[in-house]
């Protein structure tokens, strides 16, 4: 199964904001959590296609450092490492946004502090090749999609 996050189009690299979101591959035996599963799947392969875009202009970090609320699902960290076939990092702080405010707050006084955050770090340990041929399949599904007027 797919889910594909296209719920205001697609944006980088595709740009094509007739793109609708949808699930593909449903059937009788799907359940709440193969849907929620699909849905951070579908989330991790989307991060992969723009990063993939990003390095085409310049190279990107070994160590992908991410935030936000899907950090708390270990099993998306991990399968965003495996799609990215690189290290992802988080740290053991939600608040980073604010925490880069403050940063920057603090910059224009001229202080310095010194944080030390504990990070988590998730290496990959699959290759899911084939979770991003499909994914790419069903994203040109999306894409191709059109509704017709009534």
């Amino acid at each position: 199964m797919a889910f594909v996050p296209a719920l205001s189009g697609l944006g980088c690299p595709h740009w094509n904001e007739d793109a609708k979101a949808a699930w593909l591959g449903l059937s009788l035996s799907t359940s709440r959590q193969d849907l929620a599963q699909a849905v951070c799947e579908g989330v991790a392969l989307r991060v992969a296609e723009i990063l993939d875009e990003i390095e085409t202009k310049c190279p990107v970090s070994s160590v992908v450092k991410i935030d936000g609320g899907l950090t708390k699902s270990s099993g998306f960290c991990q399968f965003l490492a495996d799609v990215l076939q690189r290290t992802v990092e988080l740290a053991d702080f939600s608040e980073q946004t604010s925490l880069g405010v403050a940063l920057l707050a603090q910059e224009t006084t001229g202080e310095t502090i010194n944080l030390n955050i504990p990070t988590r770090h998730f290496t990959p340990t699959h290759n899911h090749a084939q979770s991003r041929k499909a994914f790419s399949k069903a994203r040109t599904l999306v894409e191709n999609w059109a509704v017709p007027e009534i």
